[in-house]
């Protein structure tokens, strides 16, 4: 894969981290509009651990891209 893909799947990762709770809420829509209700209440059960686990989520296939596009 190119170098400059990577780099740029990176980027886009790491740009996504600030809108993890939004991603987050996005997703408990779709499961809403699926009647998926015992999924929908996990999320917003443990909302809080949800974010913080997609936001290190992201960062950590950011910088694995990143690290992947260095060694190329």
């Amino acid at each position: 894969m190119p170098t400059w893909l990577l780099i740029a799947f990176a980027v886009f990762f790491l740009a996504l981290i600030p809108f993890a709770t939004q991603l987050l809420r996005l997703r408990i829509r779709l499961l809403k509009w699926l009647h998926w209700n015992w999924a929908v209440r996990v999320l917003e059960d443990h909302f809080q651990f949800w974010t913080w686990f997609l936001r290190i989520l992201l960062a950590v296939m950011g910088v694995v891209l990143i690290i992947v596009a260095a060694n190329q």
